[in-house]
């Protein structure tokens, strides 16, 4: 009985971009299933939040104090972009769309992806390359794939 064949996807991903591949080691290549981005990408921050702080009264007294936001407009829309990142991945996950995972993705994206993915999904990366190779192009994204990671050993 022939066994099933390995399904391997690649997602390649920054904080603002990224691509979903299925990757064929017996020399099939690569695949571009889909290509996201997060809509406030190229946004400027003012754009992104509200005029103004909001206003506070003083326990003691009629001062008023202006309230800072806890996290900058732009980090708040990449944490939610790797959010969604992670959802799509882990709806793919319960459909069986692939058995393995290969993530490529900058230091922060790849941080903050760890911190959103379930056990069970974690459970199916099968590497993980801390680079930013978003703006690469298949052939180098394969050939760099081949020779880190499905290149055996001598």
């Amino acid at each position: 009985m022939i066994g099933k064949k390995k399904t391997f996807w690649v997602l390649v991903a920054d904080s603002g971009q990224a691509r979903v591949l299925k990757y064929q080691p017996a020399g099939y290549g690569l695949e571009q299933l889909e290509a996201i981005e997060s809509p406030a990408r190229h946004d400027r921050t003012r754009d992104l939040k509200s005029d103004t702080f909001g206003r506070t009264y003083n326990a003691r007294g009629p001062a008023r104090h202006s309230l800072k936001g806890r996290t900058d407009a732009h980090e708040h829309m990449e944490q939610e972009f790797v959010r969604l990142l992670a959802g799509k991945l882990a709806k793919a996950a319960r459909g069986s769309d692939y058995d393995e995972l290969i993530v490529i993705a900058d230091p922060r994206t790849l941080g903050r992806l760890r911190g959103f993915v379930s056990d069970a999904e974690a459970s199916r990366v099968s590497h993980q390359l801390n680079v930013n190779l978003t703006s690469a192009s298949l052939e180098d994204l394969e050939r760099r794939i081949h020779s880190k990671i499905f290149t055996l050993p001598d």
